[in-house]
């Protein structure tokens, strides 16, 4: 996982317990700049998927795959500007029209359980 040293959250103990674990198994990467990382991702060959409740695409579009990064805005204020722009592609998990927006683990949940499906592991 990849954040950045001024704009996200520490992981603090109540992360940890509410990720069950999970967050001492993936190692954790604080950057100083979130679209200079993606950009080197990019380079090294992955593809940068974002979500964004304005994406064009959703999840059954997308190649799950290839080699992959995930990014996921804060919620209520999304993505910033640049960081929407270094991915490679927006999608966004489709709801009911009387919904406003998913809660971004929620979300991100979502679109990690359709990679898993696209690589064979669910």
């Amino acid at each position: 996982m990849v954040s950045e040293e001024r704009r996200s959250a520490p992981l603090s103990p109540l992360a940890l317990k509410a990720s069950a674990g999970a967050a001492l198994k993936i190692p954790v990467v604080k950057v100083k700049n979130l679209p200079r990382a993606l950009g080197d991702l990019k380079e090294r060959g992955l593809w940068v998927y974002g979500l964004d409740v304005g994406g064009e695409k959703t999840p059954g579009a997308l190649d799950f795959r290839r080699p992959l990064v995930l990014v996921v805005g804060s919620e209520g204020e999304g993505m910033r500007r640049l960081v929407r722009e270094a991915c490679d592609e927006l999608f966004r998990i489709p709801i009911r029209p009387e919904a406003e927006s998913l809660n971004a683990s929620v979300a991100l949940g979502i679109a990690l359980y359709q990679a898993g499906l696209a690589r064979g592991v669910g």
